[in-house]
């Protein structure tokens, strides 16, 4: 029975997540449309990639690593004890997003002198979309919180407001403000979706924040120090490349992130529903000590889902001129700007197979309580990206970034792959079995990256 209520519970969820990221995807084709590839447009996708780096690290990573602590709390300790420690946490996370906000602002207005093809707007719609900074970093917590109580549908359907304020804000909006309302716009979805989510949580007795409970009083456990590192180097892979397009000139940067549309969309939805399935089996096969059979099963899973995943890579860049012409060319997007996109799309679908097989493998990973591999590999993915990046931005042009990412795609998969077998094959040889500690990991685990 509770089988079943997990599995209705993945499948609900994957229907909505796919419904919220449509959405999206809708508002950034529409955002073609009306903005074409210009400054301005630039300089929004910076300012919003900056926004989501700081969301995601601060945000994003506290909120997975208290998540077992939250469930453990509402399950043992007082409704007080809850209210207290979810007070502190959106307590201490505000005032790091505030300090972060700040260094951020001046490292962009130190960029907007070096990138001449960068808008002098990049800091004002930082400005503008902050309230969404705050309220999107909130939002993560309260979705922990609400997965603490086993709610998990209504807030990934919530997350597809904010997207859906743009597409029917952005027609509205004044010819000389668009980008400034579009900006707004990002805000007030975010502050609705945040609002919504705390509306949910108070029918379950928590407010946001008590004054006499305002204290930084969380620190990070050690053992979530490689979580939050490889969180923070991942969302690297994203805003390096478009600051390196930014001083290619205007319109690069809006060019790469059309390009990666396509791609990363597969990527999540392929990765998303391969881990899910997956996951639970290489659990149960590591908590029976069954090396041997997880090291056979995870070649062919992986050998499988290669081919499954190179046919739909081949697939999408046959199709490649038809979905940019279908996609983007309409409006203020020109047929010119299309050329420029159609090899950079294809220097990104190749990056489909890697990236997808690396959200599953990275969960193996935290299976096998191999907490070094989640931060170094990242680490060195970004470094070799950044060796790469230069001789093939200087070869390709911005075809040559989109390459670049790719290869840390590459770099990192095959690297989480080579780690995990060589781990598998030690376990094998020595037949120990798992630790206290490493069964405490799988079990948190399941729970923070499902």
């Amino acid at each position: 029975m509770k089988e079943r209520r997990i599995l209705k519970a993945i499948i609900s969820v994957g229907a909505v997540t796919i419904l919220a990221k449509s959405f999206l995807v809708i508002r950034d084709l529409i955002i073609a449309k009306y903005f074409g590839i210009d400054a301005d447009i630039d300089a929004f996708f910076f300012a919003s990639l900056v926004r989501m780096h700081i969301v995601n690290v601060l945000g994003g990573a506290i909120a997975i690593a208290f998540l077992p602590r939250l469930i453990k709390v509402r399950m043992r300790l007082s409704q007080a004890e809850l209210q207290r420690i979810y007070s502190s946490l959106c307590s201490t996370l505000a005032l790091a997003l505030v300090i972060v906000s700040l260094i951020s602002v001046l490292a962009m207005h130190l960029y907007t002198t070096m990138a001449s093809g960068i808008s002098s707007k990049l800091v004002v719609l930082f400005f503008i979309m902050f309230p969404a900074l705050i309220t999107s970093a909130l939002s993560n917590v309260q979705i922990a919180m609400l997965a603490a109580y086993e709610k998990y549908t209504t807030p990934a359907l919530i997350s597809s407001i904010s997207p859906i304020v743009s597409i029917f804000c952005l027609p509205l909006a004044p010819s000389m403000a668009k980008v400034y309302w579009l900006a707004t716009s990002v805000s007030c979805g975010a502050i609705l979706e945040c609002m919504l989510l705390q509306l949910i949580l108070k029918r379950n007795g928590l407010m946001v924040i008590r004054i006499q409970e305002f204290a930084c009083r969380f620190r990070i456990p050690r053992r979530y120090k490689s979580i939050l590192i490889g969180t923070a180097i991942l969302t690297l892979v994203s805003i390096i490349p478009q600051g390196i397009a930014g001083i290619l000139g205007s319109g690069n940067i809006a060019i790469l992130a059309y390009s990666q549309k396509i791609a990363s969309v597969v990527s999540a939805i392929a990765g998303t529903a391969i881990a899910t399935v997956s996951h639970t089996y290489f659990s149960q096969l590591a908590s029976q000590k069954a090396w041997r059979s997880l090291s056979y099963t995870l070649v062919r899973f992986v050998t499988f889902y290669s081919l499954a995943l190179v046919m739909i890579c081949i697939i999408l860049i046959y199709l490649n001129d038809s979905l940019v012409n279908m996609l983007f060319v309409h409006g203020s997007f020109s047929e010119q700007n299309a050329s420029k996109l159609r090899p950079v799309q294809i220097a990104s679908i190749i990056q489909i197979p890697f990236a997808a097989l690396s959200i599953p493998l990275y969960r193996v990973l935290t299976t096998l309580n191999l907490s070094k591999p989640l931060w170094r590999i990242p680490l060195f993915g970004v470094l070799f990206m950044l060796i790469a990046i230069a001789p093939l931005t200087h070869t390709y042009g911005i075809t040559g970034i989109a390459l670049a990412i790719t290869s840390y795609h590459i770099f990192s998969t095959t690297s989480y792959l080579f780690a995990i077998r060589r781990k598998l094959s030690l376990k094998d040889s020595t037949s120990q079995p798992l630790g206290e500690v490493e069964r405490d990991s799988n079990l948190e685990t399941s729970l923070n990256l499902s």
